[in-house]
């Protein structure tokens, strides 16, 4: 084209309109008004190893930079690589920042619950021990951070001091019981209210444990391995949690020795749980009629929620590769592309050309199909500059002497035994996609066919797009299964299936409401902020587990029916509240992510924690006062 291009203006400008014109051309590789292009690149690396990408498109950048404005051009890389490349970055500067956060709000809020310095140290060791030890066991068993399993950072921690917080407040409870407020405790007391609180929380602890696992685990019946990988290594993680609060927290207990605090049902919030659990038993079905319409208006929120995904979505807006990624989707080629491979017994006759040309033209009309790369364009295209026909040659001499002198550009759509149909669009989601696909096949298979071609609909995009739209499916069986084994285990060990039940309304409550708040904010479902409900059902259970298990306690020493659940309330309620709150920051800070899905990830699971928090200190006493047995 440079060896061709005219030198008066007038010749220029034919020129460049026939040059605009030429559909190999326009709009894959050269933008329709010819103020952007395109350099196309197929990568050598593995794209499922994202360290090789992203040494790649760091060697790229490199010869990017290096012509960076030269001749008036500004260039930028983009594509899925870029993507990915550019992930990593951005998830290291994201999780420094929300690690740092969420530490400062959890020491803020043990401060003001404990007052004391073990207050403290304690739980802010429990959760760093068990978050080091899991990223630890990923770095061993050579799992990489990604997109999802980057939230262990201030999940795990967050999950981990919840339990250690409870067994502080279950010691500080025991001591109060040996000696009177301002008194310090002797040796054999201090080592008695440990014994104490590790007997009556320690159980309680295990099952929330247990349960939480449970949740995690029950993502490895996705079919998506990185679903699999996720579940894992949090269950892992959970374990490890669990072993730091049966070792670390009474050791390092066992080494304080403060002042009892003051006596119980003093403070704001001591009375602001009495009064909830009053209000809950004397109004048992007020309180679940109020749930119910709730619920009602959950449903029909929830049913608003679209399931959807986009590949080149994940990086935030302004990362330059998402704005090169805007550019090439919305003036070049796109970014995705449905692959048709062929096979045949001659795929460069000119009957088999021609299949492959008219199926070219059944896709042409299709509103999202950027650009089509086929041989049969390659040749045509090969055919006009040669001075040759405009249409599939019929001398086959012809077509294998184009061929020859085009061994190199046609490497990519046709080799001996495959040829290849690439159609390129802009990335309109998996519904979009996933309606593409199925239009692409419907198109073109009876013709191919006809001409003696086997044609199968596939690609990166097609297979990734796949596994995604298989993902609402598997995240549904994995919250079920959750559901049902967690009520089981609950069942079991509190040897009663009605408390098993129990447990599950006050918890699925909290996930309509989480649901509803998609569909109120217009945000779409896909695999990040999905894996939520799964994650919040196994942690949202632990605190009406606490409250449970300390209803039960009571109910043991004798206490009478309704004092039973106040005692549970006041007792496990200061610390349900706290990790509650702790939970909530702990999703709540990757609001300010960087990242679309996590920003979805942690305000819904915020949400999902608010929302079992109320249902523990309103609906389970409520569910509890009317369950209880008659005269």
């Amino acid at each position: 084209l440079l060896d061709s291009m005219p030198n008066t203006a007038e010749h220029q400008q034919a020129w460049r309109r026939q040059v605009l014109d030429d559909p190999a051309l326009v709009p894959r590789m050269l933008s329709e008004d010819g103020t952007k292009a395109a350099i196309l690149l197929e990568m050598q690396a593995d794209g499922d190893d994202i360290e090789q990408v992203r040494e790649a498109v760091d060697a790229l950048q490199v010869v990017v930079d290096a012509h960076q404005g030269q001749q008036g051009l500004s260039l930028a890389i983009a594509g899925i690589p870029a993507v990915r490349a550019g992930l990593i970055d951005v998830l290291i500067r994201d999780q420094t920042f929300f690690v740092c956060l969420a530490v400062v709000i959890i020491a803020v809020l043990l401060i003001l619950l404990f007052r004391r310095v073990h207050g403290l140290t304690i739980p802010l060791l429990a959760a760093a021990v068990p978050a080091l030890m899991t990223f630890g066991l990923m770095g061993w068993m050579g799992e990489p951070v990604g997109l999802i399993n980057n939230t262990y950072a201030t999940l795990i921690p967050v999950i981990a001091v919840a339990d250690a917080v409870h067994m502080i407040a279950r010691f500080h409870e025991e001591q109060r019981k040996l000696a009177a407020p301002g008194q310090l405790l002797t040796r054999q007391q201090h080592e008695q209210a440990i014994l104490a609180a590790m007997g009556q929380v320690g159980a309680a602890c295990m099952l929330t444990s247990l349960t939480t696992a449970i949740g995690f685990l029950s993502l490895c019946l996705a079919q998506m391995q990185i679903l699999k990988s996720f579940g894992l290594f949090a269950a892992a993680g959970i374990l490890f949690a669990y072993i730091t609060v049966l070792l670390v927290v009474p050791l390092a207990l066992s080494l304080t020795n403060s002042p009892v605090d003051h006596a119980e049902g003093e403070s704001w919030l001591d009375r602001g749980l009495d009064r909830c659990a009053i209000a809950a038993t004397s109004r048992p079905w007020a309180t679940l009629g109020v749930t119910a319409l709730m619920l009602l208006g959950c449903a029909v929120l929830g049913a608003r929620v679209e399931v959807d995904n986009w590949l080149t979505a994940i990086l935030p807006e302004q990362h330059s590769a998402a704005i090169a990624n805007a550019t090439v989707d919305r003036d070049l080629g796109g970014l995705v592309a449905v692959e048709i491979d062929l096979v045949g017994e001659d795929l460069r006759s000119p009957r088999a050309l021609q299949a492959m040309k008219d199926a070219e033209d059944s896709l042409a009309g299709l509103p999202s199909v950027r650009a089509i790369d086929s041989p049969a364009r390659v040749l045509l295209a090969a055919s006009h500059l040669m001075g040759g026909p405009d249409q599939i040659p019929s001398d086959q001499a012809f077509i294998d002497s184009l061929f020859e002198r085009l061994d190199e550009v046609t490497a990519t759509v046709l080799t001996q035994d495959h040829a290849r149909i690439v159609v390129r669009s802009q990335d309109i989601g998996a519904n979009g996609f996933s309606e593409l696909a199925r239009q692409v096949e419907e198109r073109t298979r009876g013709p191919l066919l006809e001409a003696g071609l086997t044609p199968t609909v596939t690609g990166t995009s097609v297979v990734a797009y796949a596994g995604i739209n298989a993902v609402t499916t598997d995240l549904r069986d994995s919250l079920l299964a959750a559901f049902v084994v967690i009520a089981l285990v609950i069942s079991l060990l509190f040897k009663s299936l009605r408390t098993g039940l129990l447990s599950m309304i006050p918890n699925a409550a909290p996930l309509a409401l989480g649901y509803a708040t998609l569909g109120a904010m217009g945000w779409f479902l896909d695999p990040a902020p999905a894996v939520v409900f799964t994650v919040a059902l196994g942690i949202a259970v632990d605190d009406t587990i606490h409250l449970l298990a300390r209803f039960h306690e009571e109910r043991a020493l004798g206490r009478e029916w309704t004092e039973a659940i106040h005692l549970a309330v006041r007792h496990s309620g200061r610390a349900v509240f706290v990790t509650s709150v702790m939970l909530t920051f702990g999703f709540g800070v990757n609001i300010w992510s960087s990242f679309p899905g996590n920003t979805i990830f942690g305000a819904i699971g915020a949400v999902i924690i608010v929302g079992a928090l109320a249902c523990d200190l309103f609906v389970l006493p409520a569910l509890l006062q009317l369950s209880r047995p008659r005269a």
